[in-house]
């Protein structure tokens, strides 16, 4: 495990029962373990590689920058519907 990982960690547990909550993290879990998604793997001997390349050398799907963009998107949605009711 990185140390950094280890310092200043808060950690909580909440119980998920709202459908759409369950259904983004799913999808943000298959996101993260889709063997497209860039990673790093812990090798044998405790040395992590970064994993960011497929096979013919193109880059692999940040993370990251993913859910970024999908929060970006959500919050401007949300605004323009927002927007769209209060001028009815």
């Amino acid at each position: 495990m990185m140390h950094r990982n280890l310092d200043r960690r808060v950690e909580a547990l909440v119980r998920i029962v709202e459908p759409a909550h369950l259904s983004e993290i799913d999808d943000m879990f298959e996101r993260a373990m889709d063997e497209r998604t860039a990673s790093w793997w812990l090798g044998p001997d405790g040395d992590w590689t970064r994993h960011h390349l497929d096979e013919d050398g193109a880059p692999l799907a940040d993370l990251q920058n993913q859910l970024m963009q999908h929060i970006t998107h959500r919050k401007r949605t949300a605004t323009r519907s927002a927007n769209r009711a209060s001028s009815r």
